[in-house]
């Protein structure tokens, strides 16, 4: 917590990874948080006593590919995505090595449809999040960019296709061999992945190009912002859509407002790069906000709470018992005196703000904030 003008710090820093920690998630209403480092171990830790519970690794099962889908391959590697659906539409988020952002649709025949594509980074992009209310998407890259993009609703869908239409979209997209003036561009792993698909042994499913309706397509951000400093991963976007974090190389993890983009906050403890950052979900109900209006105090925090995060008497669920003279229903809450120790805990870690950050040296900090 920042007091007097000194840094913010972290609660807890939790020791267990060997190897730099790329992925972290909170599961379980908040009392487990899941991380996994490069070894390929996963490490479940309990937040109640900020010890691992468990170390797994696991192994994915084969799947059954559904859709192969090509957005454009002269934007290089897809570096990021997201794939969700809203309402009954499939809709699939990319992030590109070129910095071209893509939205697709998948319509009632079978077909891709781009409906949004934009180009805010000269460098690739190395992360995007969706927001929960699935209206807009946020971008970082290599370079200090980050981009707020719109989120094409499932109700502007293009109509059916012609027949026309559909015989094109039912034809297997040729490849070609890359001219020289693109190959200068590509990576050496874009360029692999190029001659790998011009093997004649690939067993592929033959499926449909993606379209793009030009009436249709939109290709202007909400905001960009140059934040000067390059290299931020992990973006992810808070439960509540007032704030996003990233994971820098600069070793800092950095949280700004959903709203203006603007930074409200610098966490710095880690003395080498952040790969991986998450928030805890939070307890809707609470005033909205963009956390544009914190200050930062000290250098290297911003304002950040202390124990639960919440007022202690605040968020505690319990059953109506009564209701007062004019029907409104009156929630009892308990005497802190009446909890025992384990459930002060456990009360700790579903109520509190974390966010949480890994780095390249393993381990793992975990703040409380806003």
């Amino acid at each position: 917590m920042a007091t007097n003008g000194r840094p913010a710090q972290p609660k807890s820093i939790l020791r267990g990874h060997k190897a730099q920690v790329h992925a972290a998630a909170f599961v379980r209403g908040n009392d487990r948080l899941l991380t996994g480092d490069a070894d390929g171990f996963v490490v479940s830790w309990d937040l109640t006593i900020m010890r691992p519970r468990a170390i797994d690794i696991f192994h994915l099962p084969s799947q059954t590919r559904q859709h192969t889908v090509k957005l454009g391959e002269k934007n290089g590697m897809v570096m990021a995505l997201s794939l969700f659906h809203q309402g009954q539409t499939l809709t699939l988020v990319a992030g590109y090595e070129n910095g071209t952002a893509t939205v697709a649709q998948l319509g009632d025949h079978g077909n891709w449809t781009v409906r949004y594509q934009a180009k805010c980074h000269s460098q690739p992009i190395l992360s995007l999040d969706v927001s929960p209310n699935r209206d807009f998407f946020l971008t970082s890259s290599a370079d200090a960019i980050i981009a707020k993009h719109p989120l094409p609703s499932p109700s502007q869908a293009t109509t059916p296709t012609s027949r026309q239409d559909t015989a094109a979209l039912t034809t297997t997209t040729q490849t070609t061999t890359p001219s020289p003036s693109t190959t200068g561009t590509k990576s050496l792993l874009s360029s692999a992945l190029s001659q790998q698909s011009l093997s004649p042994n690939s067993s592929s499913p033959t499926q449909p190009a993606a379209t793009t309706t030009a009436d249709t397509l939109q290709t202007t951000p909400l905001k960009t912002i140059n934040t000067k400093h390059a290299g931020q991963q992990s973006l992810r976007i808070r439960s509540d859509a007032r704030l996003f974090t990233t994971a820098g190389w600069d070793a800092k993890v950095r949280v700004y407002s959903a709203r203006t983009l603007a930074e409200v906050a610098v966490l710095k403890w880690h003395t080498v790069g952040c790969y991986a950052t998450a928030f805890a979900e939070v307890t809707t109900g609470e005033p909205q906000g963009d956390g544009s209006s914190s200050s930062n105090n000290g250098g290297g925090g911003g304002v950040t709470q202390g124990g639960g995060g919440l007022g202690e008497a605040a968020g505690e669920s319990a059953k109506v018992q009564d209701k007062d003279e004019t029907g409104r229903e009156v929630v009892p809450v308990p005497k802190l005196v009446e909890m025992t120790v384990r459930e002060k805990r456990e009360r700790q870690a579903r109520t509190a703000h974390w966010l949480v950050a890994g780095s390249k040296d393993g381990k793992v900090s975990l703040w409380d904030v806003f």
